[in-house]
């Protein structure tokens, strides 16, 4: 396992990106937009804000726009009938991903949905939800795989 020292990793992402920013700035890219293309972005930007879908994401060159519970399914795979710790199916849930070649969720947006599906009774939970590391959480009875 390596450890990474996480402040020096931040203080470097910070100092990088103003460089990266100037030399932006200076190169053949860097450019004014007009006003009519000015307009397409404004209309466009107003477009993508006045969607119901909270998520969205960038493939292939465009925005694709998902509902909020668009993963809860591949939430509910990484859960099981026996009880383990919310940290344990955040990780799996992070480890499918990054095998799919997918990085963009975080360990904050997994835990959101499960604890939005303990709110909706899809999943069971015990022990203090604000301690992600050791409340555990399970199928009910119910949603167990059915011959299992």
């Amino acid at each position: 396992m390596k450890v990474v020292n996480v402040k020096n990793w931040y203080d470097w992402e910070d100092s990088n990106r103003t460089k990266i920013l100037t030399e932006y700035k200076k190169s053949n890219l860097s450019r004014d937009l007009d006003f009519q293309e000015r307009s397409r972005y404004s209309d466009e930007y107003v477009e993508i804000r006045d969607r119901k879908e909270m998520l969205r994401e960038f493939k292939e060159g465009k925005i694709v726009f998902l509902s909020v519970d668009h993963y809860d399914s591949d939430i509910l795979l990484s859960i099981t009938k026996e009880w383990q710790t919310a940290v344990r199916v955040v990780g799996t849930c992070l480890i499918r991903q990054f095998d799919r070649g997918e990085k963009d969720l975080t360990d904050s947006f997994f835990l959101w949905r499960i604890r939005n599906l303990i709110r909706s009774g899809s999943v069971e939970a015990e022990g203090d939800l604000n301690d992600w590391c050791q409340f555990r959480i399970r199928l009910p009875e119910e949603r167990s795989i059915v011959g299992a």
